[in-house]
């Protein structure tokens, strides 16, 4: 029988890399291309670190390509698509006393690593806490954690990443 053990547990604030992860909040998982993405919500600019999770004897270690910064103080929620490499992270943001969340996409091809770009959800949108992805109709969509709760939907198809027509909804 097998039994459910820790193998090995990495500090995610060791160097190379000059960033320092203050609260992972959220990960997705590639199992194709053995890579994690595990995202912070900090205080300042969030994180995405990209962790090699190739299977043994390869190393378990943050990825040469490290950190790279998600323009929100928080990364709440992510979504993986395997199929054309992109993370989509859901996050909150405080600016000068205004609550804001964004969906930002993450392009996660092995080849790259960069932040691409965020779009900003309605207001009453906040604290985008859930996350579920229809790569086959090429959709996302998060839930918040506000008093009302609304679930949004947005647009991943190629060269189309938006909100959906559709907006959000009330639960």
């Amino acid at each position: 029988a097998s039994t459910f053990q820790l193998i090995i547990c990495l500090n995610m604030s060791s160097s190379p890399s000059s960033f320092f992860v203050e609260k992972s909040s959220t990960a997705v998982i590639n199992i194709t291309h053995h890579f994690a993405y595990f995202s912070s919500y900090t205080a300042g600019p969030a994180l995405c670190c990209k962790l090699s999770i190739a299977p043994p004897p390869a190393s378990f270690a943050k990825h040469a390509d490290g950190c790279i910064s998600v323009p929100s103080n928080g990364c709440m929620s992510s979504v993986i698509d395997t199929v054309n490499n992109f993370v989509y992270i859901g996050t909150f943001s405080t600016t000068a006393y205004v609550n804001f969340s964004e969906v930002c996409k993450i392009d996660v091809d092995p080849a790259n690593f960069v932040s691409i770009s965020c779009i900003m959800m309605p207001e009453g949108a906040t604290v985008l806490r859930t996350g579920v992805i229809d790569i086959a109709n090429q959709l996302v969509y998060f839930g918040t954690q506000t008093s009302v709760a609304k679930v949004c939907k947005v647009n991943i198809a190629s060269g189309s990443f938006a909100k959906h027509s559709d907006g959000c909804i009330d639960m």
